[in-house]
């Protein structure tokens, strides 16, 4: 995964006396993906969730189960994840929709991450990354010895 994005853009400029030499300038700038602006925010409420996004202009509804309970959330750039006790939950701003896997029995939260297009969920049993360009999940198992 590249980390920098470099963005070349080359000027021509005419250079001496001589009218078919073009010299090039290059102009370099750096993106970083933390250097996507935050499109989200989230407000966790009882019985659902809340995302305001900001390239719909609109706040996007999820409601939660019965006895469902947010266990964590975050919110960065494009996305936002959020762990309940049965689900992990993953908001695209780019689609604007919710996707949503369901946890394992004994599955329990170990790290959680959400920044630029991606929103990673780490547990006992996997790694899982939602992809806001995309809208999807996309899980990697723990080998279990």
């Amino acid at each position: 995964m590249f980390n920098n994005v470099l963005i070349l853009t080359v000027v021509g400029l005419l250079a001496g006396t001589n009218p078919g030499f073009v010299s090039p300038t290059e102009h370099y700038r750096h993106f970083r993906h933390d250097d996507v602006m935050d499109e989200v925010s989230v407000v966790v409420r009882e019985d659902r969730l809340l995302v305001f996004s900001a390239i719909a202009d609109k706040w996007i509804e999820k409601e939660l189960r019965i006895r469902e309970t947010v266990s964590e959330y975050a919110a960065g750039g494009r996305v936002v994840v959020v762990v309940t006790n049965h689900r992990v939950l993953g908001f695209s701003a780019l689609g604007n929709k919710w996707n949503e896997k369901d946890l394992r029995l004994n599955e329990s939260l170990k790290s959680l991450e959400a920044k630029g297009n991606v929103g990673t969920v780490v547990t006992n049993f996997r790694a899982m990354s939602f992809n806001a360009r995309t809208g999807q999940w996309v899980e990697a198992p723990f080998r279990i010895d």
